[in-house]
């Protein structure tokens, strides 16, 4: 059975997040931001579909808007995308992840991205 990024998030013993907002601890430790985002309890059409707020859990680019969406295929976070580990390495991959801070960085553009096209998806539904 494959495992989406916020299933292993939510299982893995590696996910430490900082309380210090926005800021990058000495140890390069990622933000509770990223944690909460990889989770999947970001600011994603997905999860804002599930609470009520969006009448649609897809992105623009019309595909399922959740995390694994903008870190993996979006074309609209294509800069930010990361490879797409195999099942049977996504375990590995994942508790990996969090150390590398180059692929933090992309985590970030692509969670940025993703704010902009959700908070232009609430927009719209707020004129409607």
């Amino acid at each position: 059975m494959s495992r989406t990024i916020p299933e292993l998030a939510r299982s893995s013993p590696n996910l430490r997040t900082s309380p210090c907002g926005n800021s990058w601890k000495r140890i390069g430790r990622p933000t509770s931001q990223i944690g909460h985002n990889i989770r999947g309890h970001g600011p994603f059409p997905s999860y804002l579909h599930r609470l009520k707020f969006l009448d649609s859990p897809h992105c623009i680019c019309g595909m399922l808007g959740d995390a694994d969406h903008y870190i993996f295929s979006c074309s609209l976070t294509k800069e930010f995308h990361l490879i797409k580990p195999a099942d049977e390495h996504k375990k590995a991959w994942f508790n990996n992840l969090l150390t590398n801070r180059q692929a933090v960085t992309k985590m970030e553009g692509a969670f940025r991205t993703n704010r902009n096209i959700c908070d232009t998806l609430t927009q719209e539904r707020d004129h409607i």
